[in-house]
């Protein structure tokens, strides 16, 4: 059950006074429904929000570093440069959102739906991505260093300049996905699944002979 506040601000403030010592009880907006609501620049950094629902909400310049958003429903959102640095998303529903130079380094994304998130630069600095959805994404110059996407489905996604370097895609469906200009210096890929897929020819070395197959050279 979904503890009641008079207002998001309401819960912004008892989290800072929680955070500063100032009161004992940690507050919880598990379950809360702040959809369609304007949380631009609200400061909830820690903050318990797993189940939280925030369906077509303005988090632009939001700053919910270490915040846990569990299974929360992020569906539709803005989050324009807005910091989720390591902060727990498992689960989470994050389907359409604008992302634009948004930051989740750090955060841990593991069975998170991505479908249909869009716009420029986000960052998912060393993420944990494992069996994440990324279908249809249209991403571009997104940092995705070091990330986790084992088992991710990236099918159909445009992450055009996107930068791979390092990161862990064993397993991951790229199917259709198109990563022209994308840079993939030491990347895992083994057994990531290559069907349609466009990529530059110099990264070819990276890939089997099966992988070679199914892509298409830009």
């Amino acid at each position: 059950m979904a503890h009641k506040y008079k207002s998001p601000e309401e819960f912004e403030f008892l989290q800072d006074m929680w955070q500063k010592g100032k009161i004992k009880r940690r507050p919880s907006g598990k379950g809360i429904d702040w959809s369609g609501e304007n949380l631009q620049e609200i400061r909830l950094e820690d903050a318990l929000l797993d189940n939280a629902i925030f369906i077509t909400a303005d988090l632009s310049r939001a700053m919910l570093g270490n915040a846990d958003l569990s299974e929360a429903d992020l569906t539709d959102t803005i989050l324009d440069s807005a910091n989720f640095e390591d902060a727990n998303l498992k689960r989470a529903i994050l389907n359409d959102a604008s992302v634009n130079s948004t930051k989740f380094d750090g955060a841990n994304l593991s069975n998170a739906y991505l479908i249909g998130i869009h716009t420029n630069y986000p960052s998912f600095v060393n993420a944990i991505m494992k069996k994440s959805d990324l279908t249809d994404a249209r991403l571009e110059g997104a940092y995705f260093y070091g990330a986790d996407l084992r088992g991710a489905i990236l099918t159909n996604g445009y992450f055009f300049g996107c930068v791979f370097n390092e990161a862990d895609l064993r397993e991951a469906d790229l199917t259709g996905a198109d990563f022209t200009a994308a840079v993939f210096c030491n990347a895992k890929l083994d057994g990531a699944i290559f069907k349609d897929t466009l990529i530059h020819k110099e990264d070819a070395e990276l890939l089997t002979e099966e992988q070679l197959n199914g892509v298409i050279f830009v």
